[in-house]
């Protein structure tokens, strides 16, 4: 029985990741299109799967929830290590990414912007096109964005995540890591299977950041550094897996770096299908109305070492909980939190459009939109109205695919 749930888990994680690579997300514009976002990794988990729905009510009588804006800016402004994650699959949790490197990189020019998703270091000012190129999920809008304003506001950004399963012993030797090797080998890398090739990614993960951050800081003493990871790589706590013991990023970069990073989960409280939402979600976000913003809750209001604080999944300073999704103007409420603008397609364009599905795509003007990420994507219903989310700025607006832009519009 025990290595059956063990090939389950494999079997699970294996599909999740092989779907995740299968959609294109350049395809998608979440307008009519997130439920199959939403409900996607339902689909891979066999019928009757039970769910548990108990939780811990002295939990909650733990926690109080913070509104976000000003509150959460102030108490991490100063910090030189933010980590913060992100779920590929739901963007909402990007969107507020986006808020926070807004609200930082606009507050203090030293930042240094590392994505997981990225494929190569891009230096400030020298890229004006955001494409598959520079990383799979850059295909997605928001992503796009993010990355955008990291290049337009931070001194750089930065990639770190090799994707390799066979650990980069020669760099951290050549770094007079020797120690880090020795503890790490002999406290997990004698066992093998899955857990430890996850430990060997992030012990490479670890080390490519590392080699950056020592440099830059040399060049730079007041260098603060934001990293993006995807889901559990941002807890600072071991975490159970297939067996043994999974050592993420955030724990590796705070043992051996001997600094403790503030993190932020984004991933744990989204508005999921039952089978993937966290067994808070719904309490929290009935009874504080979480329904138009983010709120957060401080993660030191759970008791250290309890067991029941395995419910959230990750060891972080801060917790967000993302509003239930909504629909406006046919959007996702969540798309228009951090200064999205709402603007209306109009009708008179569908008339000369023949084809039975009509996409409008906008893109930034002064972008190559043969190669880039568009801004917003639209699946026009003509029995309906339909709006782009834009932020501020001037586009070009295109149609299905056709090579000239159909109309130019401005965002103020």
């Amino acid at each position: 029985m025990k290595y059956n749930f063990i090939f389950f888990l494999i079997f699970c994680w294996i599909n999740l990741s092989g779907f995740a690579q299968s959609i294109n997300l350049s395809a998608l514009s979440f307008n009519q299109k997130y439920s199959m976002l939403k409900d996607s990794n339902c689909l891979i988990l066999p019928k009757g799967v039970i769910i548990d729905n108990k939780f811990d009510s002295t939990i909650i009588k733990r926690i109080t929830p913070y509104k976000i804006e000003a509150e959460i800016i102030n108490k991490i402004l100063n910090e030189r290590i933010l980590i913060i994650n992100e779920d590929h699959l739901f963007p909402q949790t990007r969107v507020f990414a986006h808020f926070l490197l807004n609200k930082l990189l606009k507050a203090d020019t030293n930042y240094y912007v590392f994505f997981e998703a990225l494929n190569r270091d891009i230096s400030k000012g020298i890229k004006s096109s955001i494409s598959i190129e520079d990383g799979y999920y850059f295909q997605e809008p928001q992503m796009a964005e993010n990355l955008r304003l990291s290049l337009k506001y931070s001194k750089g950004v930065f990639c770190y995540d090799g994707n390799s399963d066979s650990l980069q012993k020669d760099k951290y030797l050549s770094m007079g890591l020797d120690d880090v090797i020795e503890e790490t080998y002999k406290n997990v890398f004698e066992l093998q299977g899955y857990c430890s090739g996850m430990n060997n990614r992030d012990m490479n993960e670890f080390i490519n950041f590392y080699e950056k951050y020592s440099r830059i800081i040399k060049e730079n003493s007041k260098a603060k550094f934001i990293i993006i990871v995807g889901h559990g790589h941002v807890s600072e706590e071991k975490r159970y897996c297939v067996g043994n013991y999974w050592y993420p990023l955030a724990f590796i970069l705070k043992k051996y770096l001997k600094y403790d990073p503030t993190t932020i989960d984004l991933t744990t409280f989204i508005d999921k299908c039952h089978t993937e939402k966290n067994k808070y979600y719904d309490y929290f976000t009935n009874i504080y109305k979480i329904d138009s913003t983010f709120i957060y809750l401080q993660t030191k209001d759970i008791l250290k070492k309890e067991k029941t604080e395995l419910q959230f999944e990750q060891t972080t300073d801060f917790c967000i909980i993302s509003p239930k999704v909504k629909m406006k103007n046919g959007r996702e409420n969540w798309l228009a939190f951090d200064g999205k603008k709402y603007f209306k397609i109009e009708k008179k364009y569908f008339a000369i459009l023949q084809t039975k599905e009509i996409i409008f795509k906008a893109f930034y003007k002064h972008e190559d939109a043969t190669i880039t990420t568009p801004a917003d994507i639209v699946y026009v219903d003509k029995n309906k109205e339909n709006y782009f989310l834009l932020y501020p700025g001037e586009y070009a607006i295109f149609v299905n695919s056709q090579p000239k832009p159909l109309y130019f519009i401005q965002i103020k």
